[in-house]
């Protein structure tokens, strides 16, 4: 992404304080779906005894550790840090923009959702999309931060849950 492109997406995002809070609130309703869908599909999973609650546990989970260590070692500025142009949700973070934690995240849930009941993964799938976009317009992320955070989830899906 070029400096321009980011800071007219970002004049675009904070034209309006009405355009601004979207941003901010469609971050924060997919975020909290994703990460309350989560937690109630394991809880199905213990409560009714299924043995793929331990697949649904450790392939995200491994994922998400590989992802945080390579996100750690990689440490790609931030775009609001590298264009020194604010981003519309406020972050201190300096580094360890890319892949997207979030959107890798709502993609290996919608993977884990996918593997349990294909049908409940579509709301799902749809909210991890909506974040993609989210995290772009909202400044945080790059594009590549996301499609490669994206791509990552939906490769570690298929590798955890249907290649072992």
């Amino acid at each position: 992404m070029k400096k321009e492109t980011y800071i007219r997406l970002m004049d675009w995002g904070t034209a309006t304080e009405q355009r601004k809070n979207l941003i901010i609130y469609w971050n924060m309703f997919v975020t909290f779906v994703i990460y309350a869908a989560y937690p109630l599909l394991m809880l199905y999973l213990m409560v009714s005894r299924d043995m793929r609650f331990w697949k649904a546990l450790l392939v995200p989970g491994i994922s998400f550790v590989l992802v945080s260590v390579f996100r750690y070692v990689y440490n790609q500025e931030r775009p609001y840090i590298a264009f020194n142009y604010p981003s519309v949700i406020k972050k201190n973070k300096r580094g360890k923009s890319m892949p997207s934690r979030h959107v890798f995240s709502a993609v290996i849930v919608a993977m884990t959702f996918y593997y349990i009941c294909p049908l409940l993964s579509i709301p799902v799938g749809v909210c991890a999309g909506l974040m993609c976009v989210g995290r772009v317009v909202a400044g945080v992320h790059y594009p590549k931060d996301v499609l490669v955070g994206a791509v990552l989830g939906i490769v570690m899906g298929i590798i955890g849950f249907y290649a072992i």
